[in-house]
């Protein structure tokens, strides 16, 4: 007993002191946010052109442009933040870059300007000073001229390279055996790429309350591993074996997709789940969600606004914490076995919605009220749809034929998605606008409170039944 109560006590005093160490890591961001600002008020204006010195996060390339992400690297009150900005191919005409071409990682010595972000009407965006946050933006930057270049060293260009060839040929192989329109969704679904989606395409999913089928998130990632788990068990019959090749095969992915939150947050959860499992260690649902999540924000604390983090914690934490009650709840009412299956499967998306609402009020200013029974109804046709995709991928490096047939059955199930939205129609969508601190907080109290008493009630009423027996 006293054992114990001793780990309680240093379980507590870990948890205060990662919540101090978040507080302290988000308040020295917030702070820097504020002075890179006040920078920006004494510097901003098409005049006012300046030297700076950045290196490159992020980088697409086009015709006559590249489309790049940075960060500053001078020291000041803006080193850190960034942004997006194009540089025009003739500006690289006098460097001596190899095939006049830039790298992800390359620094750039330029002559630059800065200019106030212009926010334009954007239901993604629940103010323009949290989207500045939450992307490490002060705002607009323009490239006048560069001065100078310094390429990253050979091991990352070569891992870059690496990347970028492998997610090329990744790109060509699904353009060779998927239709143009379904091809853009499979781009989404494996690869993280929704530039080849078209808006009516994305709309239908989102009056839906589908369009996180279209984004990689904790579920594809789980598909995925029962699916690499399951293949390699039929050729190599040791389970810790197949669990460290799988986990290192999910890290390949996630470096080839560029680390998503939502990617990377369901691979640690599996890496410490299964771990667990084969070393026979005690495992915790939410205290490893809160490990993983400070981990992230004690690295990255700009993702504490970032939607896609929100939503991809805040969905799990849900599930941890809303779908045992209503569970437990429901099985005190229905006591047919069929129909508390069927019952049970469309509480886990109605436990996401229940716990994720006010996200989504806030980013998207609405929600989708029949997104319970659509995922009800699509979801187990998703998991299909997507290992049989995957399946195609991974057979078309093989023979194109062989992929395209396979992949197929891919788009055949993708069918039904286009037939139950063009007979349930789209009007679907309320938009409610926006919730204050106070709204969120009220909502998620009475959630609370409401659980906890119909729990409470179901409680009582088997102890009395008990009792009675």
């Amino acid at each position: 007993m006293k054992i114990k109560s001793q780990k309680i006590h240093l379980d507590i005093v870990i948890f205060i002191t990662l919540l101090m160490a978040l507080a302290i890591r988000i308040s020295t961001y917030h702070l820097d946010f504020i002075k890179a600002k006040d920078w920006l008020d004494n510097h901003e204006g098409y005049v006012n052109r300046m030297i700076y010195s950045i290196k490159i996060t992020e980088i697409t390339q086009y015709d006559d442009f590249y489309l790049i992400g940075f960060r500053h690297i001078d020291d000041g009150p803006i080193k850190g933040f960034g942004g997006s900005a194009i540089i025009n191919s003739k500006l690289l005409e006098n460097l001596p870059l190899k095939n006049k071409c830039l790298l992800r990682g390359t620094k750039l010595k330029l002559v630059g300007e800065y200019s106030k972000t212009a926010f334009y009407a954007n239901p993604g965006v629940i103010n323009p000073e949290t989207s500045l946050w939450a992307n490490r933006q002060i705002g607009d930057f323009r490239i006048v001229d560069i001065l100078g270049y310094d390429l990253p060293p050979p091991f990352v260009i070569a891992l870059g390279d690496g990347q970028k060839t492998s997610n090329l040929y990744l790109n060509n192989q699904i353009d060779s055996i998927y239709s143009k329109t379904y091809s853009g969704v499979i781009k989404a679904m494996v690869l993280g790429d929704k530039s080849n989606l078209s808006e009516s395409l994305k709309e239908n999913f989102k009056k839906h309350g589908l369009l996180h089928l279209l984004a990689i998130s904790g579920l594809h990632v789980s598909i995925l591993y029962m699916f690499l788990h399951k293949l390699l068990l039929l050729f190599i019959p040791k389970p810790k074996k197949v669990y460290w090749m799988t986990m290192g095969l999910l890290l390949i992915y996630n470096f080839l997709i560029g680390y998503h939150i939502s990617c990377m947050r369901a691979t640690f959860m599996l890496l410490i789940l299964n771990f667990s499992i084969h070393y026979n260690k005690p495992y915790h649902n939410l205290r490893n969600l809160f490990l993983i999540l400070v981990s992230n924000l004690l690295i990255r604390p700009w993702d504490l606004l970032n939607v896609g983090f929100l939503l991809s914690y805040g969905a799990v934490a849900s599930l941890y914490l809303i779908f045992p009650r209503l569970k437990e709840i429901t099985r005190e009412i229905i006591s047919n076995r069929l129909i508390l299956t069927v019952v049970e499967l469309g509480l886990v998306t109605f436990s996401v919605n229940l716990g994720t609402l006010p996200i989504l009020l806030n980013y998207f200013h609405g929600f989708s009220w029949i997104s319970v029974f659509s995922n009800f109804l699509l979801v187990p046709l998703f998991m299909y749809q997507y290992i049989i995709g995957i399946c195609g991928l991974i057979l078309s490096c093989l023979s194109l034929p062989l992929g395209s047939f396979v992949g197929g059955g891919s788009m055949a199930v993708f069918k039904v998605y286009t037939i139950y939205f063009s007979m349930m129609g789209s009007d679907y969508y309320t938009y409610l606008g926006k919730l204050s601190f106070w709204e969120v907080l009220v909502y998620y109290l009475l959630l609370y409170l409401v659980l906890t008493f119909l729990v409470t009630r179901c409680q009582a009423r088997r102890a009395k039944n008990y009792d009675c027996g």
